[in-house]
C-alpha cells in the first residue's frame, strides 16, 4: 500500500524584498526563483523516495525466521483423498489432560481444551505417513473461551518436528507462524484481514496446504483458504522431508476449547 509522502509546503522561503528602481543588474529575484525550484525538486525526490522505501515488496525476509516470497492467491489444488469423510476414518481418542491441554473425540472429529492460558498448541492429526505434499481441510470453532483466541490447521516436519500454521482470529484477521524445531518460540510469518473470515464462536471451513520445493531449490509453498476464500500463498524457507497434518490452537486471550470436525487429508 502506497503511503502519503510528505506533503511540500508552497509558502515562500522569505521575502526576495522589492525591485530596485534602478535600471541595475538585480540577480535576487532570480537566484531566489531558482532555490525554490531546489527546493522543490528536493522535496519531489523526497516523496518519491518516501514511496519507495514504504512500499511492500513481493520478497520478504523476515528478521528472526525463515525467508519468505509472497506470491497471489489462488486456486488450491486439493488432489487425492487420504483420510476424511470420503476416505479413510480418522480416528481420535480422548487423552486427559497432561497440565497443559485435553484431547476429547467427540462425534466427526475432536475438541482440545487447552487449560493453561497464553499458551499456544499444534496436536498432529492421528493418519498414517507423511507427505512432501498435502492438504489438510476441517471445520474449526471455539465452543468455549475468549474470542480473541487463535484457531487454525497446519504441517509438522515429521524429522525436525518444526511447524507451519494457518491461524484466524475472531477480529477477522489471519496469521501464519512457525514453531522451530525444538519447540522454540513461535514467530509470526505473515499475518492480514479477510472478510471471509466468520466469528470464531462459528464455524470457519478452513484449507491448508504444505507443499516442498515448489521450485528448483528448498523451501515449502504454503498456501491457505478460509470458507473458499484463499488468502495465503507464501514460499517459506522451510524444507521437510515430510509433512504430517495439524490442529492448532492458542489460549492467548484466557483458556479455551476448539473443535475440529470434518478433517479430511489430501495428498498432491
Amino acid at each position: 500500500m502506497w503511503s502519503k509522502g510528505p506533503a511540500f509546503d508552497g509558502a515562500p522561503l522569505g521575502s526576495v524584498g522589492s525591485p530596485r528602481s534602478s535600471s541595475g543588474d538585480d540577480r535576487r529575484p532570480i537566484i531566489a526563483a531558482a532555490l525554490a525550484s531546489l527546493v522543490l525538486i528536493a522535496a519531489l525526490v523526497g516523496i518519491a523516495w518516501h514511496h519507495r522505501s514504504t512500499f511492500r515488496q513481493p520478497v520478504r525476509v523476515g528478521t528472526a525466521g525463515p525467508s519468505m516470497i509472497h506470491e497471489a492467491p489462488g486456486p488450491i489444488p486439493t488432489g487425492t483423498v487420504i483420510n476424511g469423510p470420503s476416505g479413510a476414518p480418522v480416528s481420535w481418542v480422548t487423552v486427559p489432560s497432561d497440565g497443559t491441554r485435553t484431547l476429547t473425540a467427540v462425534p466427526g472429529g475432536v475438541e482440545m481444551a487447552l487449560v493453561r492460558p497464553d499458551y499456544s498448541q499444534w496436536q498432529s492429526v492421528p493418519v498414517s505417513g507423511s507427505y512432501l505434499s498435502m492438504v489438510i481441510q476441517a471445520d474449526v470453532q471455539f465452543v468455549a473461551g475468549g474470542s480473541d483466541n487463535a484457531i487454525g490447521l497446519g504441517c509438522r516436519d515429521q524429522s525436525t518436528r518444526g511447524q507451519l500454521g494457518f491461524h484466524v482470529h475472531d477480529d477477522r484477521t489471519w496469521t501464519l507462524v512457525y514453531f522451530p524445531p525444538g519447540n522454540g518460540a513461535i514467530g509470526d510469518l505473515d499475518t492480514g484481514y479477510s472478510s471471509a473470515i466468520r466469528p470464531t464462536s462459528r464455524v470457519n471451513s478452513l484449507t491448508v496446504s504444505c507443499v516442498s520445493s515448489p521450485h528448483t531449490g528448498d523451501g515449502t509453498r504454503v498456501m491457505a483458504a478460509v470458507n473458499g476464500v484463499t488468502v495465503v500463498n507464501d514460499i517459506v524457507g522451510v524444507s521437510s522431508t515430510g509433512w504430517i497434518p495439524t490442529i492448532d490452537q492458542c489460549s492467548c486471550d484466557g483458556v479455551d476449547t476448539g473443535r475440529f470436525t470434518n478433517i479430511s487429508l489430501f495428498s498432491t
